[in-house]
């Protein structure tokens, strides 16, 4: 045993030195040739080489490598190796070499892959080609920290790698490594050889692909690549054969831009991915364009390279590209049989639907596809809102697209399209499109009034030719596309060829029916031609309703912009169509010709011409003509010889205007007609003639004018201003300075010099007034008061600058108000910081030093927040002042003493006051004493105390009246508000009704009561009583006395009750009750019932005795349309209320005298009648001059004061009347009414009368405003011969019966005494005026009046003398315009002579001379209503 252990230990330690022998003699000398050796046999195995720095051994089993770098044939290098070490199996070394190197382990290895630009990697073809599977490697190859740098043209790369790849299996290799990227990786593993069969598991949790964004925007168009692949759980497999991948990876957010020709938008992809095989599926894949996201699910499957399968589905619910909407997205979709299928996907668009079939075979190219449109509009463009197009109809699309080849035909028969408000029906096409351009060998559409055809071709290159016609082709659409309102029809043979920069185009145009923006042209027509960009217009004819234009000329297209060469003559047209188009801002109107030369480009255009414009306006200023000629050129304007002549003013205008809008013109105007001015202030009437010249320069922006504006007369509101002298400069903004003067008269001189800063709104001056006529100057501001005197003084605006005020300092001598006579009025304030302060302002009824008949203000009011501080006061002043200025002023006498203070604000103002009128009177009915203490504070006006003493009468009141109730409703602070003022009657007495009422003459008895007044103005609530124990009355004009009146009134709110009103009349009496409703219902307002029961009553016209019963209630009726109305269409009849009197009246023992036939005028008040009129006996028509007639019958009125019908009849059975100062015996007389609604009867009556030897008839009848009066004789004569022979009182002559003879003086005095009754029957006139050769011959009762006055006082009351007194008057025109009359009285105490002048129709001058040589001068203004 021990020896075995010593042979053992001698062998072992025999290797040993061998071993030791082979370390140190023998390994250095082997590991010195290992480089040069590996690099020889590289050699067979690669193109390229490697190079070993050196090799160390360990003196193991391991070798380790330094500095090893692999390059490829053109030495660039491929791996760089820092650290290899390398394992030798040697139980593999001693029986199989091959497998001798088990492990190889590198340590920072680095391999660089390269990417030409001729897209060749520097690895393609590193290894030589070998027939043999296998590799001389069979170990494992351990990777530790490595590189891959990839660098091509598109990007460069950095991943590492830690791995390992075990060849055991030699030819395959079993491979597990990482792949890493910044902080993800991928991990792969498998079994591959080296010609990659084999298959390979790639998985990852997360990796980016940002970093490869280059890639993706070079070879997939998609710029700004983002996103990653996430849970990648994929196994590849090559069969050598074939390849196939199976497995799913989620595409996690991935985002672009992508590019498609000169358009950009955003896309994504997100979602999950399966592959199986050769078939790859998607799921609710989401696929985003342009921030719009469709879902895609679906599968393809490729195993049969040649026969394609799949399906899917494409959905989206809304989808907005650009401007357009697309919602509820189908598209289904297969390949199968080698072609890719859509079945009807389907889409709504644009309002509309659409629908979509398409096959392509993707083998042959074949394609075929139909598209279904229905009411389709599309979005508007986005710098043209309007511009929609509608599509409606079915296209068809049959050809070949495949690789380079492209021929398709494009065809449709019904589509309609729709632009604007243009509609193409029953569009037709068919067009052949391939590689070389298009064939257009149809185009025809329809509109409602013409027709489009077309055919020709365009070619790829831009080339084209077309002809075609248009037929009345709507231009409206058009129009509106350039921005211009307008209609009219276009017709066009075109024959057109050339390409875009170079069209040559052949055509007759015609327009009609052309309307744009108010410029109306009949028809239009031309030839119209261009060849080499050149446009030619020859004698192209513009036909409008007045006169027409011609164009001929040229307009060259060739340069950068066109060069015009073009004549326009224009005769006879409007402007304002032209004026609307080109300047709407401007106001011109009238008759055109003109006679333009255009040459030149747009930015440097040459045009002159000659201008003529008749009879048209500008601004409203009526123009007779303006004649100018003009040139345009080198941005300079030229108006030369311009001249405007309008009416009476012609106006001059020279001048330029350069290319910095520099003006330089010259103004001269004459006899500008002020009347004609287009003022729109209907408060201001001038008229008169001004002249004015000057200059304007400075620029069209900024102009301004210098000059002299001045007149000899002028009028305002019919008020002369004469020597008007002014100067004006004028910029329109800071400077406008106005230095004027002018005279009035009689004698008054005003100047005025202002200066008005219009960016600082700042006016600076002073005003100055020497004697002016203060009625004129109050009719120029169209106050027409009855206000004179002569005015002087000063207002100074801003004398100080901004802010500093207006200083008034003014007064008025003899002035007068409503004939009110005061010597003096001052006015001193002034304005400042928007305060009027009242100085000293005082109303002087003479200038002695005196407190007496004085009224003064003083004070201030502040306009900023409405503070007042005012007082005004009056000494034995007239208060006839206070209503001086009433439209019907109210006499009123006295002297006023009051004293008024007034703070607060104007909202809410405070103060007292004190009134005191002594030995006044109103409208002429005087009282002692009147005084009232006034109050206001709160909002409310208090009268402490007002008292009105007349002799031993009195009647005072006291309360409080809201200044809400003088508000209206809506601004009222307090709706609740309500008045509360006391009267007190006790004292009063009856008499007091002569204060109230001048009809009464007197008035005696006790009046006993207090009445409180409530509510408001328009509501008022009395409540109280009044009575009237025992009094006596009497009116004026009539004889009976009123006694043992007895009044008893209760008022209670809103209801009055009469309790009982009786009073004596004579031997009789009447008594009345009934009750009155302030407000009610209309049907309950009132309700009045009066008795009558032998109620005597005397008076000039009326005695007699008279017994009725009458009641006064409200009556429903229906409201009658006005005449020349219709009713409102669908509406029953209205109603209303009205009163209605009611009731019968009998007359009794009565004389009735009336001098003349009452005139019945339209009233207007709408009374309710149904009364039943008795005549008993003796009814007496009696009049000294006219009749004698006994009266009877009856009548029954009923109706309304407004429309009234009359049954009955009244007779006369005996008396005369008087015709011509002969009495005729009455045999027969009646009045009826037969025509429903009139008050006008119709009378019938016969009588007879003896003149001398003739017996006389007479025969009236007919309606009392067209009777008819006969008269016969026995012996006959002539109505005409009769007439004469009563009015002349003597029997007619045989030569005056014919008429050929005059009047001599005696007969001139009958025809005065016949004037008695002609007041009556007017019959006479016509023969007074044809025997005195006058005009007018009129016979009146009254006062004497000349004949300017006839018809001007028909109402006015006279006195008894005056109703008994006749004239005569008589008038002849001299001239047409020009009459002189004379008048006078029967008893030639009163006589007057008159003339008048008519200067128009409206205007007459007149003058009389009275009997006490008393001149009176009239201006007469008549306007019939």
């Amino acid at each position: 045993m021990n020896k075995l252990f010593r042979w053992l230990l001698g062998i072992a330690a025999i290797v040993g030195i061998v071993y030791y022998s082979i370390i140190k003699f023998i390994v250095p000398g082997y590991l010195a040739q290992i480089p040069p050796l590996v690099s020889n046999l590289a050699k067979d195995y690669i193109t390229g080489s490697i190079d070993i720095a050196r090799v160390e051994w360990n003196g193991a089993l391991e070798l380790s490598v330094f500095d090893v770098q692999v390059k490829d044939k053109k030495q660039q290098l491929i791996a760089d190796l820092p650290n290899v070490k390398l394992h030798i199996s040697p139980w593999h070394a001693l029986f199989n070499t091959n497998k001798a190197l088990d492990r190889v382990y590198l340590e920072k290895p680095t391999i660089y892959l390269t990417l030409n630009k001729t897209e060749q990697w520097n690895v393609q073809d590193f290894l030589k080609t070998s027939d043999s599977d296998e590799t001389p490697f069979y170990g494992i190859l351990d990777i530790a920290n490595g590189h891959i740098v990839t660098k091509t043209p598109y990007g460069e790369w950095d991943f590492g790698l830690n791995g390992s790849v075990d060849g055991g299996g030699n030819p395959k290799f079993a491979i597990d490594a990482k792949l890493l990227h910044d902080e993800d990786d991928l991990e792969l593993k498998g079994l591959i050889d080296m010609k990659a069969v084999g298959s390979l598991t790639v998985k990852s949790d997360h990796f980016a692909l940002t970093a490869f964004a280059p890639l993706a925007e070079e070879f997939g168009k998609v710029k700004n690549f983002q996103g990653a692949v996430a849970d990648v759980n994929l196994l590849w497999t090559n069969s050598g054969e074939d390849i196939a991948m199976s497995g799913t990876v989620v595409l996690e957010k991935l985002t672009g831009v992508a590019v498609y020709g000169d358009e950009e938008f955003p896309v994504g992809i997100d979602g999950k991915v399966a592959f199986n095989d050769k078939a790859v599926k998607s799921d609710k894949l989401l696929l985003t364009v342009d921030g719009q996201t469709a879902q895609l699910n679906g599968d393809l499957d490729f195993k049969d390279k040649d026969n394609i399968q799949g399906r899917g589905l494409l959905t989206a619910d809304l989808l907005k590209i650009k401007n357009e909407e697309v919602r509820k997205l189908s598209v289904p979709f297969r390949i199968i049989d080698n072609k890719a299928q859509i079945n009807t996907a389907r889409a709504e668009f644009g309002g509309g639907r659409v629908d979509f079939l398409a096959e392509y075979d993707l083998g042959s190219g074949n394609v075929v596809a139909a598209l279904d449109v229905e009411n389709v509009k599309t979005a508007p463009l986005h710098d043209r809102p309007y511009d929609v197009f509608t599509v409606d109809g079915s296209m068809a699309m049959k050809g070949i697209i495949k690789d380079d080849k492209f021929e398709v035909n494009l065809a449709a028969d019904t589509v309609r399209l729709g632009w604007r408000n243009l509609l193409l029906q029953k569009v037709d096409f068919d067009i052949d499109a391939d590689q070389n351009g298009l064939k257009i060998n149809n185009f025809s559409a329809f509109t409602e009034t013409g027709a489009l055809l077309a055919q020709g071709t365009v070619s790829s290159a831009g080339e084209f030719k077309l002809k075609g016609s248009v037929t009345d082709f709507p231009i409206a659409p058009v129009l509106d596309f350039m921005g211009q309102q307008g209609s009219g029809l276009a017709a066009v043979q075109f024959d057109v060829s050339g390409t875009e920069d170079a069209v040559d185009f052949t055509g007759v145009t015609q327009l009609k029916q052309v309307n744009i923006a108010g410029l109306e042209i009949e028809e239009a027509h031309g030839g119209l031609s261009m060849q080499d960009n050149i446009v030619v217009l020859k004698n192209y004819k513009v036909t409008m309703a007045q006169g027409e234009s011609v164009l001929n000329g040229s307009i060259n297209l060739q340069g950068e912009e066109p060069v015009f060469d073009l004549d326009v003559e224009t005769a006879g047209v409007r402007a304002e169509p032209f004026i609307k188009v080109v300047a709407p801002e401007v106001k011109l109107t009238g008759n055109v010709n003109n006679i333009m030369f255009v040459k030149g480009t747009l930015t440097m255009p040459d045009i002159s011409g000659k201008f003529l414009l008749t009879d048209g306006s500008a601004e409203g200023y009526l123009i007779d003509k303006i004649e100018t000629d003009y040139s345009y050129q080198a941005n300079n304007l030229v108006i030369s010889d311009c001249d405007i002549v309008a009416l009476s003013t012609e106006a001059k205008l020279n001048g330029r205007m350069d290319a910095e809008k520099n003006l330089d013109f010259k103004v001269d105007i004459r006899d500008i007609d002020l009347s004609a001015l287009p003022i729109n202030d209907d408060t201001v009437d001038l008229d008169g003639y001004a002249n004015a010249h000057g200059t304007l320069t400075g620029t069209l922006s900024k102009p301004f004018f210098h000059g002299d504006v001045s007149s000899k007369s002028i009028m305002i509101n019919g008020e002369e201003l004469t020597d008007i002298q002014c100067k004006l400069d004028s910029d329109g903004g800071i400077k406008n300075h106005l230095l004027g003067s002018f005279k009035q008269a009689p004698k008054g001189v005003l100047s005025a010099e202002l200066d008005y800063n219009h960016e600082q709104k700042l006016l600076q001056g002073n005003i100055v007034a020497i004697y002016g006529n203060v009625r004129s100057i109050l009719k120029m501001a169209k106050a027409d008061y009855n206000v004179d005197g002569l005015a002087q003084g000063e207002i100074a605006i801003n004398p100080h600058g901004s802010g500093s005020g207006i200083f008034v300092d003014v007064w008025v001598d003899d002035i007068s108000i409503n004939d009110l006579k005061y010597e003096e009025m001052k006015f001193k304030g002034h304005l400042q910081d928007k305060v009027w302060y009242f100085d000293d302002v005082k109303l002087m009824e003479t200038k002695d030093v005196t407190d007496k008949g004085i009224v003064a203000v003083g004070g201030k009011v502040d306009l900023a927040n409405g503070k007042l501080e005012l007082e005004a006061g009056a000494v034995d002043a007239n208060p006839a002042l206070v209503t001086a200025f009433m439209s019907d002023p109210v006499e009123v006498t006295g002297d006023l003493n009051m004293f008024v203070q007034l703070h607060g604000t104007l909202k809410d103002p405070e103060g007292n006051g004190s009134v005191e009128v002594k030995n006044g009177s109103v409208a002429s009915i005087g009282f002692d004493d009147f005084t009232a203490m006034l109050s206001l504070a709160n909002d409310n006006l208090k009268i402490e105390q007002a008292m009105l003493n007349k002799d031993i009468y009195k009647a005072s009141a006291y309360g409080d009246v809201p200044l809400d109730l003088f508000r209206s409703k809506e601004q009222r602070r307090d709706p609740n508000a309500q008045m509360n003022v006391q009267l007190n009657l006790d004292n009063a007495r009856l008499g007091i009704l002569q204060v109230i009422s001048p009809m009464v003459e007197w008035g005696v008895g006790e009046t006993q009561g207090q009445v409180k007044l409530a509510g408001t103005l328009e509501e008022p609530l009395v409540y109280g009583a009044v009575k009237i124990p025992d009094g006596s009355l009497k009116f004026k004009h009539v004889q009976t006395v009123i006694e043992n009146i007895h009044t008893d009134i209760e008022f209670e709110g809103n209801k009055v009750a009469l309790k009982d009103i009786s009073a004596k009349l004579g031997k009789g009496s009447f008594k009345g009750s009934g009750t009155y409703a302030l407000r009610s219902n209309e049907r309950e307002a009132y309700q009045l019932d009066l008795v009558a029961d032998n109620a005597e009553i005397a008076s000039d016209i009326f005695t007699g005795r008279i017994n009725g019963n009458l009641t006064v209630t409200p009556q429903r009726f229906i409201v009658r349309p006005e005449a020349g109305s219709a009713p409102p269409p669908g509406k029953g009849p209205r109603f209303s209320y009205r009163p209605l009197l009611k009731g019968e009246v009998r007359f009794d023992d009565v004389l009735v005298n009336m001098p003349t036939i009452p005139e019945f005028g339209e009233g207007e008040s709408n009374i309710g009648l149904d009364v039943q009129i008795t005549l008993g006996p003796k009814i007496h028509l009696y009049n000294k001059y006219l009749y004698d007639l006994w009266l009877a019958g009856g009548l029954h009125i009923q109706g309304s004061t407004l429309y009234t019908n009359i049954s009955g009849t009244i007779s006369a059975d005996r008396g005369s009347i008087s015709y011509l100062r002969t009495q005729f015996k009455v045999r027969s007389a009646s009045a009826a009414w037969p025509i429903p609604g009139s008050v006008l009867p119709t009378v019938n009556l016969e009588a007879t009368a003896k003149f001398q030897r003739y017996d006389i008839g007479m025969r009236i009848s007919g309606p009392l405003e067209e009777m008819d009066l006969q008269l016969n004789s026995s012996p006959p004569l002539t109505k005409d011969q009769i007439v004469r022979m009563l009015t002349l009182q003597r029997e007619a002559t045989g030569s005056e019966a014919t008429g050929s003879e005059g009047v001599d003086s005696d007969d001139l005095q009958n025809l005065m005494t016949a004037g008695l009754e002609m007041a009556v029957f007017g019959d006479v006139e016509q023969i007074f005026k044809e025997a005195l050769g006058l005009d007018e011959f009129r016979v009146y009762s009254g006062k004497l009046r000349s004949g300017i006055e006839m018809d001007t006082r028909r109402n006015r009351e006279f006195t008894p003398d005056e109703r008994n007194q006749y004239n005569v008057l008589f008038s002849k025109y001299l001239t047409d315009n020009f009459m002189v009359g004379y008048t006078t009285s029967m008893d030639n105490e009163h006589h007057s002579v008159f003339g008048q002048y008519e200067i128009s129709k409206h205007l007459n001058i007149n003058y009389s001379l009275n009997e006490n040589n008393e001149n009176w001068y009239g201006l007469e203004y008549r306007l019939t209503f």
